[in-house]
């Protein structure tokens, strides 16, 4: 049901997969190990477009409908869905978090919250920005252009 976007209140969702089926979405569900210190509730997405494209995608129901989306493509996220976030993906280098945030500054884009995650110095780091509205899509492809940046996805908020 929340692939298809609906809400958690929703009075489809006892026939979702039926509507799934109807809609071309294929799934299947299998059984892990997420480690202990998963969420009782936990789920590992692994999720492929129509073109081909991935993502992994980790998060938990920790009910009341709320969910806490705890890694995307390996990469430790903090994401609730309740605002519009940016997620990037960059080299861990000296300037690249005040490019990001200059860039949304100059267009006007208000950080409400921001938090960083690196695998090590000068490795691997991704930054989640949520925003207080949503951000235009030239603002994402400004910062996607950025040198250190390897990805930038734009997250609409959920709620």
């Amino acid at each position: 049901a929340g692939l298809m976007g609906w809400l958690p209140d929703d009075e489809r969702i006892p026939q979702a997969d039926s509507f799934a089926e109807k809609n071309g979405l294929e799934y299947s569900y299998h059984k892990i190990d997420l480690g202990n210190k998963a969420h009782p509730n936990t789920v590992l997405f692994k999720l492929t477009a129509e073109n081909g494209a991935r993502c992994d995608i980790v998060g938990s129901s920790v009910g009341g409908g709320q969910v806490q989306v705890t890694e995307i493509d390996g990469f430790p996220v903090e994401l609730t869905g309740r605002l519009p976030a940016i997620l990037t993906v960059h080299i861990d280098t000296r300037g690249v978090i005040a490019l990001v945030t200059s860039t949304l500054a100059n267009a006007g884009v208000n950080i409400a919250t921001m938090r960083l995650f690196r695998s090590d110095k000068g490795g691997m780091a991704s930054m989640v920005i949520e925003c207080d509205e949503a951000v235009p899509q030239e603002i994402i492809n400004l910062i996607s252009a950025l040198q250190q940046i390897e990805s930038v996805r734009f997250i609409a908020s959920v709620l």
